[in-house]
């Protein structure tokens, strides 16, 4: 676990841009104005405990969601099943982000685009395919026809697109 109450005004902004977070967001989170994000930012002010648990939870979350799914592919593999490609599912907008993932409220698309690539360069480390694909909401949705959406459905889309993608090529 991480030190929780220490960080320097450049690690805090090294760590808030790295994971997606705007100032402006994390202001918002804090209930402050820009203005004072920035201050902290600049080391103007010190940065409070709370702001930095934001940042802190913010990367264990995304530390979290790494590790699961690299537990995933590990298993899938123990079980001897070939995995050509590991589909990564992007979200274009915040919108469709919180409607697929609404555990994924309050952060912001882009942290989930940290959190995707973080997840690319983990697979990639121990040798696996892995590609990213957008999820295009109305085109899901006409092919999930009837069907409840589920996880496992949405990275059948994605992995559906992969393959129309290297069709075409």
């Amino acid at each position: 676990m991480h030190e929780r109450k220490q960080m320097n005004a450049s690690k805090f902004k090294t760590i808030r841009e790295a994971l997606g977070l705007s100032a402006k967001w994390i202001a918002e989170q804090a209930n402050v104005q820009i203005r004072t994000a920035l201050y902290w930012e600049s080391g103007r002010i010190k940065i409070p405990d709370d702001v930095i648990e934001i940042v802190k939870r913010t990367e264990d979350m995304i530390d979290n969601n790494v590790r699961h799914t690299i537990s995933i592919y590990d298993q899938a593999i123990s079980k001897h099943k070939t995995i050509d490609t590991v589909v990564l599912l992007r979200y274009r907008n915040d919108e469709d982000l919180w409607f697929f993932k609404k555990e994924m409220q309050p952060w912001p698309n882009s942290t989930h685009g940290a959190l995707i690539f973080q997840t690319y360069k983990a697979l990639k480390s121990i040798g696996a395919h892995a590609d990213i694909v957008f999820m295009e909401k109305d085109q899901y949705l006409e092919w999930l026809n009837s069907r409840k959406d589920s996880e496992s459905l949405r990275s059948e889309w994605a992995s559906n697109q992969i393959t129309k993608k290297s069709e075409k090529q």
